[in-house]
């Protein structure tokens, strides 16, 4: 993360296959996330972003939006 993270901004395409967590924004900006302070990878910096998911959990749902529906995504 340490590496990748600063180059995100220049990335042209990030893909994020699975378990979305670790790539979540909400736990750099949502206080009231369970996720909130984990260290992530700044993927939704990428200039585009492709997320595949196989289901989006009701439980955690408003937190992914971020990541599912970002302006780039």
């Amino acid at each position: 993360m340490e590496e990748i993270n600063p180059e995100m901004p220049e990335v042209d395409v990030a893909l994020v296959v699975g378990a979305n967590d670790v790539v979540n924004p909400a736990a750099r900006h949502d206080k009231a996330s369970p996720i909130y302070g984990m260290p992530i990878i700044d993927a939704d910096r990428a200039k585009t972003v492709f997320v595949i998911k196989r289901s989006n959990e009701p439980r955690i749902r408003r937190h992914r939006e971020r990541v599912f529906y970002g302006d780039n995504t």
